[in-house]
């Protein structure tokens, strides 16, 4: 059994609905948590009455714009699993066979985290290695989740960062399965001003959380590790 953690902030209500309906049926999800994280929308109030029967969604939410980190900072208060998984709240086309496949392959190497690699990412993301290093899809031990926190005091943008740093760090057994799932890119998304001024953002969340040095350590070794980590298939 494993718990979602879904932070969204201003997003698109249908969006979240869909990938809601898409997760509820899965018979290892034990909650679906979504972190409001202090939208001027009415996402909220909407997915809150959509799915006010079902008794695997829990919604909360922050009175104020916190950052992502800290929406999962928030959701974790209220993981009862052993497991979590993160998703984005713009992702489009989960597979449900991809999450339980994911999820198997969590359990059967007994990975302390697993990154669902963003294989439809664009080009010049995957040039990046933002389709690994970036991706908010992923399967993690709550304790190691928590851990993360403790000793890496992550904020903004920069949890997957300090995730994969963490991960490095103290030897955590690792793994990355391709998932066919995508979200909207920041431009599309915002436009080009917004748009660069989220990217710039998120550039200074990670330096800041996880320094220059350990940004390089991660972005040039992370996920190259063969010792450490299998692909899934």
């Amino acid at each position: 059994m494993f718990d979602c953690l879904i932070p969204f902030y201003n997003e698109d209500a249908t969006r979240l609905q869909l990938i809601i309906s898409t997760l509820s049926p899965i018979r290892s999800v034990g909650q679906i948590i979504c972190i409001d994280d202090g939208s001027t929308n009415d996402t909220e109030k909407q997915i809150r009455h959509i799915f006010r029967n079902n008794k695997k969604v829990l919604i909360t939410r922050y009175a104020h714009n916190a950052g992502k980190s800290e929406a999962i900072r928030k959701g974790l208060t209220h993981v009862a699993s052993d497991a979590i998984l993160t998703l984005d709240a713009d992702m489009f086309n989960i597979q449900p066979s991809e999450i339980v496949s994911a999820y198997e392959e969590f359990q059967k190497y007994s990975y302390d985290l697993l990154i669902l690699q963003l294989i439809e990412e664009p080009k010049q993301a995957r040039h990046f290695r933002g389709d690994i290093l970036l991706s908010g899809q992923r399967f993690i031990k709550t304790a190691i989740l928590v851990d993360v926190f403790h000793r890496m005091h992550p904020h903004g943008f920069a949890l997957e960062m300090a995730m994969n740093l963490y991960t490095m760090r103290h030897s955590c057994r690792y793994g990355l399965m391709p998932f066919s799932a995508h979200n909207i890119q920041p431009f599309d998304k915002l436009g080009v001003v917004r748009g660069i001024q989220k990217e710039m953002r998120q550039l200074w969340d990670i330096f800041s959380s996880v320094g220059l040095l350990g940004f390089l350590n991660v972005y040039l070794t992370f996920g190259k590790e063969k010792k450490y980590y299998t692909i899934g298939k």
